[in-house]
């Protein structure tokens, strides 16, 4: 039901159909370079396809952005790429663009410690403060199918301890200050076992194996990575692995699966071109450079004046401690609605992120009666290509803000939140742990700084290994925290796009996130239906209940 007027006009270049190959060296490099970041044969990609509907989206542009910053020495941004998302128009940008060499990051000079990025030391601290949680753990659970035992993976995973400093890396206080402490020996040693009796591995007891699996880091002792292995057949088993946020991130976890499918198969890896010390060294000199001055300067521009924190209703009032536990709700998009979805992110040259993220910045207007929402939202933080491959946290928030301004049409908000999305990909290099500092916060019993909900599309694939003959499932297994108040994940994988919504405990029953999540899809119909119904006329039929520490249950009807 997409209004058909928003497709191009014909004749323009949007709406160029047929299959044209590059012409020129530089339209071959290009084409080259595209198809490398988006997985194709570059004899597939012709001149006129747009770059998102090949498959790309605002990760894969940030890493397309690098490439060519490395082997053509110009320095695009990401809003450069919206703008010429083919490469007949990015060759035109090229041509008309100021060469700016590209600067690789140079070895850390060796020192007996290493300093932590302004993230990793938010996370020592956070841990310091709960040493016995497990918030900040990224655990993982597949299933492996094929020939392996405890002795092939323990040597397995040995070699990625070897190869990565950050998997033999321990924490510690020197003169006050967190340091990094990179050991030249660590040893993983992988607890394998045989599954209970005749255990099928249904989902309920794959949750009890899950929830012994799980248990605290201490950050002085290396490596900050454990595994465990359940046998069912011989060649079948269940794979946990867990990790600690401070050495990790989800892309560092898909780097893991994919040299672990190398290595298990007998391949060789390249040697790293360099480790996360020699990030976070260069960073620190990264922070007096004209580009981080700029960002900062950006960010700040963004949360001038006032800005108040999100109210929403709860269910129990919200404890002066968080806790951190959580729960998740699960939906699925259905096939119908999935496949509107993508052909109206197409005609408003829009990525699902940005239009996911605007239909959340109205479910949580529409909840709060606020205008002003701000949002964060994990961004790669990886935008120098030699980083693509190194294991570590790079992972940077990012604080969307979104106005919803009275008598606005969704499509003009639309373009708001894409115009804002762009920019904190292009800004994304400046810690979000410095901005809260500069903006001298008070801090507030039981909240986050900035924000206090979150979102995110997780688009990370985890692929069979054919030529090693192990097929990896992943298992869909819900770990019991929250950082966040409500944590919207959207995850997408070939022909489907599921919602996770991460809610804490402490505020919300489990029925009332069932029931955000119904309306979150009920408002993405209404927009689907008519993209442009003025904002204030998306109606939520049904009703939120919230207990609002009273001790009977009673619902409370809000004017949606």
């Amino acid at each position: 039901k997409v209004n058909r007027r928003l497709l191009p006009e014909p004749g323009s270049d949007e709406a160029q159909t047929g299959f044209t190959p590059p012409r020129n060296n530089l339209e071959r490099r290009l084409a080259g370079i595209w198809a490398g970041v988006l997985g194709v044969a570059a004899e597939r990609v012709g001149i006129d396809d747009n770059f998102f509907h090949l498959g790309g989206h605002s990760l894969k542009g940030t890493i397309l952005i690098s490439r060519i910053h490395q082997e053509m020495s110009v320095k695009l941004q990401l809003v450069d790429l919206f703008a010429s998302p083919t490469i007949r128009k990015m060759a035109r940008l090229l041509n008309e663009a100021e060469d700016n060499s590209f600067k690789p990051i140079p070895e850390a000079i060796a020192m007996d410690y290493y300093p932590l990025s302004p993230a990793q030391k938010r996370l020592y601290i956070l841990q310091r403060m709960n040493p016995s949680g497990t918030t900040y753990n990224i655990p993982a659970i597949v299933w492996l199918e094929g020939e392996t035992g405890k002795e092939k993976m323990e040597a397995v995973f040995n070699k990625l301890v070897r190869r990565h400093e950050m998997l033999r890396t321990s924490f510690a206080v020197k003169d006050g200050t967190p340091v990094q402490l990179i050991h030249q020996e660590a040893t993983l040693t992988i607890v394998y076992r045989e599954a209970d009796g005749d255990d099928p591995g249904d989902g309920e007891k794959i949750a009890r194996y899950w929830q012994s699996f799980i248990k605290p880091f201490d950050l002085a002792i290396a490596p900050l990575m454990r595994v465990e292995m359940v046998k069912f057949e011989a060649a079948r088993h269940l794979l946990m692995v867990d990790m600690h946020h401070i050495i990790s991130d989800a892309v560092s976890m898909e780097i893991l699966i994919r040299e672990f499918q190398t290595l298990h198969r007998g391949d060789e890896l390249l040697s790293p071109e360099i480790q996360y010390r020699d990030f976070t060294q260069w960073q620190q000199e990264q922070f007096q450079s004209e580009d981080y001055l700029r960002q900062e300067e950006y960010w700040l521009r963004q949360f001038q004046g006032e800005f108040e924190a999100l109210d929403l209703p709860q269910d129990f009032p919200r404890p002066a401690v968080k806790s951190g536990r959580g729960d998740t709700a699960h939906r699925e998009l259905g096939p119908g609605l999935l496949a509107s979805l993508e052909t109206l992110c197409r005609e408003t040259n829009t990525t699902k992120y940005q239009l996911l993220l605007a239909v959340y910045f109205v479910l949580l207007s529409r909840y709060s009666g606020q205008r002003d929402i701000i949002v964060g939202s994990p961004l790669s933080g990886r935008r120098h290509p030699q980083l693509e491959q190194v294991l570590g946290v790079f992972v940077n928030m990012a604080a969307m803000r979104g106005r919803l301004a009275g008598g606005a049409r969704f499509l003009e908000f639309l373009e708001q939140v894409k115009q804002t999305a762009i920019s904190a990909f292009d800004h994304q290099d400046y810690p979000f742990e410095r901005l809260v500092t500069k903006l001298e916060l008070q801090g507030e019993a039981g909240r986050n700084p900035v924000f206090d909900v979150g979102f995110l599309l997780n688009a990370i694939d985890i692929e069979s290994d054919s030529a090693g003959a192990l097929k990896i499932t992943p298992v869909g297994t819900v770990n019991k925290v929250s950082r966040f108040d409500l944590l919207l994940a959207a995850s997408e994988s070939p022909g489907r796009l599921g919602l996770n919504l991460e809610f804490s405990t402490d505020l919300f029953r489990p029925a009332s996130a069932e029931r955000i999540l119904d309306h979150y899809l009920e408002i993405l119909q209404q927009i689907i239906d008519n993209p442009r119904i003025p904002v204030d006329d998306i109606d939520i039929s049904s009703r939120l209940e919230a207990a609002a520490g009273l001790e009977n249950e009673n619902e409370i009807q809000f004017g949606f």
